[in-house]
């Protein structure tokens, strides 16, 4: 596994932990870069696409 995908589920297990101690500053904490919305995005509509 890549040091950057170690980095976001470290970051993604902090916002986990955030959340069970205080939603609401958990709400407005966001780790993922435009790049990873974007990546996620894609792999879902091929993943869509191939489904179909």
């Amino acid at each position: 596994m890549a040091d950057h995908d170690k980095i976001l589920m470290a970051q993604h297990q902090m916002r986990r932990d955030l959340a069970k101690t205080n939603p609401e500053a958990a709400a407005t904490v966001s780790f993922k870069s435009e790049y990873e919305r974007e990546k996620l995005t894609s792999k879902t509509l091929a993943d869509k696409e191939a489904d179909e």
